[in-house]
């Protein structure tokens, strides 16, 4: 009897050691793409098609200083800024959502909705691939 005693308190000597506060337990860390694509306007600075820097040869000029931002709920906003397309509205909304965990985006740019991968993602910068037409393109965005 007295050495199940002692096995007992061992055992609850050792729970309670191993016993976690509360105050210990910290929340799960926010998905840091979500915060990064959502925190400002993104502009598209370079547009490679099949390796070849094609965006002053594709995109109208009226489309090249737009910006875009991600908002949390899922919409996209694109904003004309200085240099308005005729006959376009100074902003349009879209809908975009991450997908494949964060490393992947379905969104519309320039008119066409489409999926792409995520290949990079700073405070300053947003890289996407995407296939367009067959041929391999890549979307590069900064702040």
């Amino acid at each position: 009897m007295r050495k199940s005693f002692i096995a007992i308190a061992c055992i609850l000597g050792l729970l309670y050691a191993c016993k976690k506060d509360i105050d210990d337990i910290q929340p799960a860390p926010a998905d840091t793409t979500l915060e990064k694509i959502s925190q400002h306007n993104w502009t598209i600075t370079r547009l490679d098609i099949n390796g070849n820097n094609v965006f002053g040869l594709v995109i109208p000029a009226c489309q090249q200083d737009d910006s875009y931002r991600f908002y949390k709920d899922s919409v996209m906003s694109q904003y004309e800024n200085a240099n308005v397309c005729v006959g376009n509205a100074d902003s349009s909304q879209s809908h975009w959502q991450l997908y494949n965990g964060t490393k992947s985006i379905i969104a519309t740019v320039f008119g066409t909705t489409d999926t792409a991968n995520i290949e990079l993602i700073t405070d300053t910068e947003l890289t996407i691939s995407l296939d367009y037409n067959g041929n391999p393109a890549v979307i590069y965005f900064k702040k």
